[in-house]
């Protein structure tokens, strides 16, 4: 398998597969006016392996669409897979999965390749700056540009080798791959957002906030500002894991943990409401307000859970 990897544009809403300005495979670096195109070619025709290559691919389709049939029939004839969709597998199969994916950062190269190669890798400020490049050929790029555009495709490879001692477990990449393409290209045509839509479902959260906020401001859980009363709450959990005959969960700092699992977990219906609530404030505050800034989203997947 050969490691393949780009370099584009910022991606932003109306552009997930931003134009390449590079590519880089094995340890070379084409520029996007270097005849890039046939190496894609070469390389689908041998296989490849990518980290988030459905992220690489679509840009590659998108940079020159008449190579997209030849990444499609790269996808369906088994030469394309993903280190990122490899290291998911591996980890459902040891159990680690749903560890590593609350952990903010686990299933970027960088946390990958810390967690199982040993490695740090730097991601330094040039990761967002290639667009300076744009009509700059790879001979005049500053060294460190260089050596970050080389250094994703060499981690791939030794990632993709160290994958390779757990073989057994990886009989469904290249199914999963697609999958995580398809969902790709879907993500980067994105969804046309109801405005109308989304002032009804504000309406309906508002109403459903209101309601369960004052139950809960007279159970003594909420302020009169509606802010939460976390003291009363950790004791309210405290108090619920006891009469289940365990200890409470607790943070890494070894405070209470009021996570929504932990109230869910707790058998007591007030704490289930006091996470409800959260959950409540957290779409009128955050999530509400983003779609109505904008009339387009582009969902995410995790394609493996």
């Amino acid at each position: 398998m050969i490691p393949i990897d780009t370099e584009t544009l910022l991606f932003r809403v109306g552009l997930q597969a931003p134009p390449i300005v590079c590519l880089q495979a094995g340890p070379g670096i084409w520029h996007r006016t270097d005849p890039w195109q046939d190496i894609v070619s070469k390389c689908l025709h041998r296989g490849v392996v990518g980290f988030h290559t459905a992220y690489d691919a679509a840009c590659i389709m998108a940079s020159d669409n008449t190579l997209i049939p030849a990444v499609f029939d790269a996808y369906q004839g088994n030469r394309v897979t993903c280190g990122l969709v490899r290291q998911k597998l591996l980890d459902v199969a040891d159990g680690s999965k749903q560890t590593h994916g609350r952990t903010k950062g686990a299933y970027s190269l960088a946390g990958v390749a810390r967690r199982v190669l040993g490695e740090d890798i730097e991601k330094g400020a040039v990761r967002v700056r290639y667009s300076e490049l744009w009509d700059t050929p790879v001979n005049e790029w500053p060294e460190a540009f260089r050596e970050y555009a080389a250094q994703d495709t060499a981690v791939t490879e030794r990632l993709w080798r160290w994958q390779q001692g757990s073989s057994a477990y990886l009989e469904d990449q290249y199914r999963q791959a697609r999958a995580a393409l398809w969902l790709q290209l879907s993500s980067v045509w994105g969804l046309r957002v109801d405005t109308e839509a989304v002032e009804r479902y504000r309406v309906q959260v508002t109403a459903k906030r209101d309601t369960v906020g004052t139950a809960l401001q007279n159970r003594g859980l909420l302020r009169k500002d509606f802010s939460r009363d976390t003291k009363k709450a950790k004791e309210a959990l405290v108090a619920a894991y006891a009469t289940l005959g365990k200890a409470p969960p607790t943070t890494e700092k070894g405070e209470t943990s009021l996570t929504r699992e932990s109230c869910e977990n707790s058998g007591d219906t007030w704490l289930e409401q006091y996470a409800e609530f959260a959950s409540l404030q957290h779409e009128l505050s955050t999530s509400i307000p983003a779609l109505e800034k904008t009339n387009q989203i582009h969902p995410w997947y995790d394609t493996i859970l």
